[in-house]
């Protein structure tokens, strides 16, 4: 959900192609701030739980109780 709020959000708050001379480089940062987010949380959404994950620390640890 956050991921699909944040799509249209980056692209008209955070246009650079939109922006003025003056601007243009700290919404340019924003922008891909907000590509970053969008990647980090489809990532988050896809991967399933693995080896590293807080889950898998959790159960290890309650199997050597």
């Amino acid at each position: 959900m956050l991921a699909l709020l944040l799509v249209p959000l980056t692209l008209g708050v955070h246009a650079p192609w939109l922006a003025d001379a003056a601007s243009f480089q700290s919404e340019l940062n924003h922008c891909l701030a907000n590509l970053a987010f969008i990647g980090g949380l489809l990532c988050t959404a896809v991967a399933p739980v693995g080896r590293f994950s807080i889950d898998a620390h959790r159960r290890i640890g309650a199997n050597r109780r």
